[in-house]
């Protein structure tokens, strides 16, 4: 049996990346940091630190000496989440399923990375409370320290008059980008997102 579910794991691994990968939306607005991924389930968290703004550049004739300035840091750990979704099989019908020769893989591993990649792409732009309303992750909405309500979008105008707002409010924070910037519009229907008009940092 053990090696039938280490087949079962590489037919999953095969049918789940396209999904996972191509329709994750989370995925491409995240660059993927290179020092972490492939670590396994085992790293639980991630250790960073947290630091002040700094006052702003000044123009002067010469070169002060006396105008520094403290960073003040806080160290912080980032439990890392896991999305998940779990189903069983009975015994005889995996069996029978291998016996007729179908990969027993094949749709079951396609409808759970659909689930999710859902859920993964609602915890990076939305966030996820468990208890519907304390965030233990915040997404892209809760951290942002500006917004701005943007405008209908079936009307006319309206589209270009949202990314305008949006990059005004994030030229407020100084958030800028050579590369260009990622609009995304979350349809009416989908009501785990708010209807924002979020514009983030490539």
């Amino acid at each position: 049996m053990s090696n039938d579910l280490a087949d079962f794991g590489k037919q999953f691994d095969r049918k789940v990346a396209p999904i996972w990968m191509g329709q994750s939306l989370g995925r491409k607005l995240i660059p993927k940091n290179m020092e972490l991924s492939g670590k396994g389930i085992g790293n639980t968290s991630i250790k960073g630190y947290a630091y002040t703004s700094m006052a702003d550049a000044i123009t002067d004739y010469d070169i002060l000496q006396d105008i520094e300035e403290g960073v003040n840091t806080t160290p912080q750990t980032i439990l890392i989440p896991i999305q998940q979704d779990v189903v069983e099989i009975k015994r005889r019908d995996f069996e029978a399923m291998k016996f007729d020769g179908i990969s027993v893989d094949s749709d079951v591993a396609q409808v759970m990375a659909v689930k999710v990649t859902k859920e993964l792409d609602t915890t990076i732009v939305q966030g996820w409370k468990p208890d519907g309303t304390n965030y233990k992750v915040k997404g892209f909405y809760q951290i942002a320290g500006n917004s701005s309500a943007g405008s209908d979008f079936g009307s006319y105008g309206g589209a270009l008059d949202s990314v305008a707002a949006a990059l005004e409010a994030l030229n407020d924070d100084s958030v800028y980008s050579d590369a260009g910037y990622n609009l995304v519009v979350a349809p009416p229907s989908i009501t785990s997102y708010s209807r924002v008009d979020l514009l983030t940092e490539t």
